[in-house]
């Protein structure tokens, strides 16, 4: 099948049938005109009428099925001059009917009829054109009837006044089709100016925003999606919106949406959903409005917004609030918090136990060595301590050369004690720092319990006064 070219209208009947029409129309008014002149309703020859019928009829065919000009923004800006050509010559075909027929009087009215379609066709800035071209061809008419020049069925003192009576009203009714128009026009330029601001607001925003019907079907994609995404808007229309999900979260995501079609018209709602973008996972918050029972909309509006950079920095604020930065160590109120779910999730029997842990000689290598030498000793027994321990114990650096340490599943004191000497040893083997071997030693004092009421300020102070204890006895 072929294409069309741009601006070209498919006609309705095939090459054929049409032909077909043309000649039955063109025999039909051929008779119709004859039977005319044969009584003296018309003048002229009959033949020549019915050529300029079906002249007119042809040059005007389909202009009354084109959209107003400056409505359809497909149409090329030319199409508004070749329709008042074409209105030029069916008006000089409609004239010279008039004038030949001996009806010069109703030309007027033709002339309305013809460029009512051809307004509504090339837009409100033809009527005027209509209506001064209508005047100019009555007038010429009537002077031509007054002359002599041209025959009419009636004397020209009626015929006059028939014209004269005939063309007030549809020069009004043109210039009524003009203003409808040109009402229409400016509604068309506000909704396109309405458009292109929305589109431009949507383009600056990095948000993506969707339509999804009922069914999690997107119905409408932002432009934002191609930057986003790297699909482009209309490759995702049709598709169900959880083909953006992570496979375990699209489940969860569909239950979220039949929640909120659920709540009806005006709900919403706020959720993350880990998506699958440029095949890579990202966290993106949805915000979920419904909107179904909108005419103009018939969906959820999904706003989707990408929050995985906001959401790593929350975790490096947290985890720089929860950490020594010099070691990497969990701080004080980190242990503290991991020793009461540790006390709460102790299984039955088993005890916890916390190890208040204080360098010997630090102060000796901060003095003799310097301070940068001082944090790397402190750094070197950070990693010395995380690695003597098991996978479910805990260490932290609770200032200075303060550590701590939390044994879970303790079952005796003799399992305390050998973690106790374990960790003296590793910390007493020399350390390179500052260019030399060092040696330190640890004070470590113990507590433990296993009742899981006991309070974590209370263990942390028998630990501390136990470490004392050690300390003061060398």
């Amino acid at each position: 099948m072929a294409r069309l070219r741009p601006g070209q209208v498919r006609p309705d009947l095939p090459l054929g049938p049409a032909l077909l029409v043309l000649v039955l129309v063109t025999a039909g008014t051929a008779v119709l005109m004859q039977y005319l002149a044969d009584r003296g309703l018309v003048l002229g020859s009959p033949l020549v009428l019915t050529a300029l019928v079906i002249v007119a009829s042809v040059i005007g065919y389909d202009v009354g099925r084109y959209p107003v000009a400056s409505l359809d923004r497909g149409r090329p800006a030319a199409s508004g001059v070749r329709i008042g050509l074409r209105l030029a010559v069916v008006l000089a075909l409609c004239a010279a009917f008039a004038w030949f027929s001996g009806w010069s009087l109703v030309l007027p009215g033709m002339v309305a009829l013809a460029s009512v379609a051809h307004v509504e066709a090339a837009g409100s800035r033809m009527w005027r054109p209509a209506v001064a071209a209508g005047a100019a061809l009555t007038v010429a008419g009537q002077v031509g009837v007054q002359l002599g020049w041209l025959p009419s069925i009636v004397v020209p003192d009626r015929s006059h006044v028939a014209a004269l009576w005939i063309a007030l009203p549809t020069g009004v009714a043109i210039a009524y089709v003009g203003r409808s128009v040109a009402q229409r026009e400016e509604l068309a330029r506000a909704q396109l100016s309405a458009e292109a601001r929305l589109n431009a607001l949507l383009n600056s925003s990095s948000d993506v925003v969707v339509v999804v019907d009922a069914s999690g079907v997107m119905t409408y994609v932002s432009p934002p999606a191609t930057a986003a995404f790297g699909m482009r808007p209309e490759a995702l229309v049709g598709r169900p919106v959880t083909s953006l999900v992570d496979v375990e979260h699209c489940d969860g995501a569909l239950a979220r949406l039949q929640h909120v079609v659920r709540a009806g018209d005006g709900a919403r709602e706020a959720f993350d959903v880990l998506m699958e973008v440029r095949r890579a996972r990202r966290w993106h918050e949805w915000t979920v409005l419904n909107m179904l029972d909108d005419p103009l909309v018939g969906g959820l509006v999904v706003d989707m917004r990408d929050i995985s950079d906001r959401l790593h920095h929350q975790q490096q604020l947290a985890h720089a609030a929860a950490h020594d930065p010099l070691t990497g160590l969990p701080n004080r109120a980190e242990l503290m918090r991991v020793l009461t779910e540790e006390l709460a999730e102790a299984a039955p029997g088993a005890g916890v136990a916390v190890l208040f842990m204080d360098l010997d000689l630090f102060k000796e290598v901060n003095d003799t060595h310097g301070h940068a030498a001082g944090d790397e000793l402190l750094v070197a027994v950070a990693g010395r301590l995380r690695a003597a321990l098991r996978p479910h114990d805990h260490v932290a650096r609770m200032g200075g050369d303060e550590f701590c340490v939390v044994l879970t599943e303790v079952r005796d004191d003799e399992e305390v004690e050998t973690v106790v000497g374990r960790l003296t040893r590793t910390v007493g083997e020399p350390i390179h720092v500052a260019g030399v071997d060092v040696t330190v030693g640890v004070s470590i004092g113990a507590a433990t319990t296993t009742d899981p009421t006991t309070p974590p300020t209370e263990l942390f102070a028998d630990a501390d006064a136990a470490m004392y204890r050690v300390k003061h006895r060398r």
